[in-house]
């Protein structure tokens, strides 16, 4: 097996999928200290400064790409026009930088000097965000020694952008007014300059300038005009001739911002003409019309209507003399080689790395749909299972995150982080471990059927993409933890590409939502996942007891917490002990009947939180119960 060294001299495409905290950025560092220049793409900026800290402490100049911040603390940027400019879908320094009154000072001090720093540094580090809009080519430059791309290739290599036929007619009408009322279309004919006599003539270079963005307006406009016609044509997923391509005019983005600020129309949607301006260049990969029924298979209404996207990828690939090396846990070889097109070389070590922590699955669905009483009492039971952890950090769905905040004591006080699916905190923060004893990731992030279909024609396979994926019940074989093999009913795609891009998407994100734990390493912590999906982990052998409303207010009141009753002299028991109720008075508490509340008890009973006082005596928190309530 290959190791970092022995690749540097070897230019090609590799692979390490090494599980998460095998030590892959720690490999980077070794790597780049054997290059004159390197470049290392992580998905966030936090994960950015993450990676410059560690270099620096290493001795190692590199330096993380900036943010663009017009506002805050950070503040690097003075002009808001260039928030304008990246909401429409375009480049802030093509749009706003070139012509800004302010750009000098930003070459001293502001953005611009922090890009021209880093450009020198020996490691440049950059978000995957980056990589897409700069592209790795021109990131690359002079790097092509070493580059790493830690997790998520297929976002940064074949990036994809939507547009719905409503964006589109925005476009279209930003292109006929520029064409039609060419106000700013007209400002580069009028410029003049003056000549050796200091008389002011026309300049016939601005005069061209203005002619080559007539062109390129007309060849947008008209290349749009005919997408809308094939998005309304298409009565299912299909693959689009690219129109001709043309040079894009010097300043186009620039036009296009104006002319947009100066038409002050509201996007419908997304902003199309990043999408549009690679259409009209020749820079894409692939276009074609997905139709879909969106969100069906989310939980959305099955007569959701179908919807019509234009989609366009770009293949985003450095040069083919540079080391490429992308580390993801969650990657199969053949998904890698079906996104680039081209063969890959398998570097993840050998061997087995055993779990120093427990990491068990619980085979629930819980979907951004779970009701808030069914998904807090599934939390409480995994609290109640883990009382030894005091520190819990919980990664679910975006729509349930807000729910934590219902819990009552004393559960809420463990929670000690909380983040969402998608939110970047749950595939790529390295703090989890640190501040957690125990991770909860509560939920399958499944996906629109439109992200699917978009993985889909990533791999080249728009024919797939056009079927129909056929969702309904899935069942899979998983061992649980005492080694008995069970099988457990899910939910996914019958038809086997769909099934198969599903689960490159899904299950990639729960492993890696889980590897926030780090339970392969001494310093982790325990990790409990709970998805129908299946992830390679073990089953817990014992479900896990749901605890609702009603169960915590009776652990509540058993702790003392209710003032409805005093504590009790209860022979044998000392005076410091938790207090004693009867079934009767707990009924009353709760507002059940005795025989709801008496089968609730033997409930918690089995789970040793409480313990009877006598055979009427009443009832107790037993000294498990007493260290969770």
């Amino acid at each position: 097996m290959l190791s970092r060294a022995d690749i540097l001299k070897k230019p090609g495409v590799y692979l390490d999928r090494s599980p998460t905290g095998a030590g892959k950025s720690t490999a980077d560092l070794e790597a780049v200290k054997h290059c004159e220049k390197a470049l290392i793409c992580v998905p966030t900026h936090k994960n950015c400064e993450q990676v410059e800290e560690d270099m620096q402490s290493a001795g190692i100049d590199a330096r993380a790409y900036p943010g663009r911040f017009s506002s805050g603390p950070d503040q690097n940027c003075s002009n808001e026009e260039a928030d304008e400019a990246e909401s429409l879908g375009l480049s802030a320094v093509a749009a706003v930088c070139r012509t800004c009154p302010l750009k000098t000072e930003c070459l001293k001090r502001g953005y611009l000097a922090e890009l021209a720093a880093t450009k020198n540094a020996r490691v440049a580090i950059s978000t995957h965000m980056r990589a897409v809009y700069t592209s790795l080519n021109e990131l690359a430059e002079g790097r092509e020694e070493y580059i790493a791309v830690h997790e998520d290739a297929a976002k940064v290599i074949c990036p994809t952008a939507e547009a719905l036929e409503a964006d589109l007619r925005w476009a279209a009408g930003i292109c006929d007014d520029l064409l039609n009322d060419p106000i700013e279309l007209n400002k580069p004919g009028k410029k003049k300059r003056r000549d050796e006599n200091r008389q002011r003539i026309s300049d016939t270079a601005y005069a061209q300038r203005k002619a080559e963005c007539h062109e390129f307006v007309r060849h947008l406009a008209d290349i749009t005009d005919d997408l809308i016609a094939q998005i309304q044509s298409a009565e299912r997923t299909i693959q689009l001739k690219m129109p001709p391509a043309m040079e894009q005019a010097a300043g186009i983005e620039n036009l296009l911002f104006r002319e947009s600020r100066r038409r002050k129309s509201t996007l419908p949607g997304k902003s199309p003409w990043r999408l549009l301006l690679a259409i009209a260049t020749g820079d894409l990969a692939s276009l074609g019309v997905i139709v879909t029924e969106d969100y069906r298979d989310a939980g959305a209404s099955p007569d959701a209507a179908k919807q019509n996207y234009l989609i366009g990828m770009w293949r985003n690939l450095p040069n083919a003399e540079s080391v490429v090396l992308f580390a993801d846990a969650t990657t199969d070889a053949e998904d890698l080689e079906a996104l680039l097109g081209r063969p890959i070389i398998d570097v993840t070590p050998a061997g087995h790395i055993e779990r120093v922590k427990r990491l068990v699955q619980y085979p629930k669905d819980v979907t951004k749909n779970t009701a808030k009483d069914k998904f807090l009492s599934l939390l409480r039971g995994i609290l109640v299972e883990h009382k030894h952890c005091s520190r819990v950090g919980v990664i679910t769905h975006q729509k349930l995150i807000g729910y934590i905040r219902e819990l009552e004591e004393p559960f809420f006080s463990r929670i000690e982080m909380r983040t969402h699916f998608h939110s970047g905190e749950d595939r790529a923060s390295n703090t989890w471990h640190k501040e957690c004893d125990l991770v909860i990731v509560l939920g399958t992030p499944r996906l629109p059927t439109l992200a699917v279909q978009t993985r889909l024609i990533q791999w080249g396979d728009f024919a797939a993409a056009g079927r129909d994926g056929n969702w309904g019940d899935l069942h899979w074989r998983g061992k649980t933890e005492s080694g008995k093999e069970v099988v457990t009913a899910g939910r996914g795609y019958n038809d086997p590409a769909w099934e198969r891009a599903h689960r490159s998407l899904v299950r990639a994100r729960i492993i890696q939502s889980a590897g926030r734990g780090r339970s392969s390493l001494e310093d982790g912590c325990e990790v409990v996942v709970v998805t129908t999906e299946e992830c390679g982990f073990p089953i817990a052998d014992v479900a896990v007891i749901e605890l609702d409303e009603t169960d915590a207010k009776l652990l509540a009141t058993l702790a003392g917490a209710s003032p409805v009753f005093p504590y009790r002299d209860i022979q044998g028991i000392s005076g410091d002990a938790p207090p004693v109720f009867k079934t009767a008075d707990l009924a009353r508490i709760v507002g059940l009947a005795e025989s709801q509340t008496r089968d609730r008890l033997a409930r918690l009973e089995s789970r040793g939180l409480i313990v009877r006082v006598g055979e009427r005596g009443g009832w107790m928190l037993s000294a498990i119960g007493h260290s969770v309530a």
